[in-house]
């Protein structure tokens, strides 16, 4: 565990960060220093040696100090240097710039104008163009619309010649198909009633079948019971459960 010792740290690292020392080494520094403080803070002999050591670090931060000093006014003369040929290069480009787009713009301006007498021209012609292709277009459009009117009151004239001769047979259609549909209603109403008496024959077929299905069954059952002996293994016979087979199905009327 560090002793808490009157040395600032982050003053140090400060201090010579603003003399231009590196923030990383100046770190390094303060750390090595601090070290060296708690070591040597036992004796007042460590603290003589201490103090030269200091001595030491400070003659050599002033001397780094110095030498920085002059690297930095060296370094902001020369960049005034290179500052002021930069800026001497900038303003003759920037007038040689000037001069040349003052030069084009001036002969940009002589092609406008030539461009706007073209213009005008063109525009002159085209309006004349125009009015000659809108005279000729409407009497074109005259010469159409009087065709078109022709061809529809001939168009209209058919159609309507077509309508009636269409409408005289669709009428005669409709007889034909009223004629047609009385017949067919009579054939339909002749098939329902030949479909009724089928259906009443059937129906007396059926029934008078189940009769003689039922008298058959009826007399097989009489006939075995007669030919069966009694049974005596019983002291009382059992009372006999006569079961009659299911009759068959009747078939389903025909339907149409």
């Amino acid at each position: 565990m560090r002793t808490a010792v009157a040395f600032d740290s982050y003053d140090y690292v400060r201090k010579l960060r603003d003399v231009g020392v590196d923030e990383r080494q100046a770190a390094i520094q303060a750390e090595a220093m601090l070290d060296l403080v708690e070591e040597r803070l036992a004796t007042k002999k460590d603290l003589a040696e201490q103090d030269v050591r200091l001595a030491a670090i400070e003659a050599g931060l002033k001397r780094d100090i110095k030498e920085l000093d002059v690297k930095l006014v060296t370094m902001e003369v020369n960049f005034r240097k290179d500052m002021a040929a930069i800026d001497a290069n900038l303003r003759k480009d920037m007038a040689a710039i000037d001069a040349n787009l003052r030069k084009d713009m001036a002969t940009i301006s002589k092609d406008i104008d030539t461009i706007n007498k073209d213009i005008a021209a063109i525009d002159s012609n085209l309006r004349k163009e125009i009015a000659t292709l809108d005279s000729n277009l409407r009497k074109d459009m005259a010469t159409m619309e009087a065709n078109l009117r022709k061809d529809m009151a001939t168009l209209e004239a058919n159609l309507k010649r077509d309508i009636k001769e269409l409408d005289v047979k669709i009428e005669s259609v409709r007889s034909e198909l009223k004629y047609d549909i009385k017949e067919l209603d009579g054939k339909i109403e002749l098939a329902k009633a030949e479909l009724r008496k089928d259906i009443e024959v059937a129906k007396v077929d059926i029934i008078k079948w189940v009769v003689a299905t039922g008298i058959f069954i009826l007399s097989g059952v009489i006939t075995i019971n007669r030919l069966l002996p009694p049974l005596t293994l019983y002291s009382q016979p059992p009372a006999q459960e006569m079961r009659l087979s299911a009759p068959l199905s009747t078939p389903a009327p025909a339907t149409k």
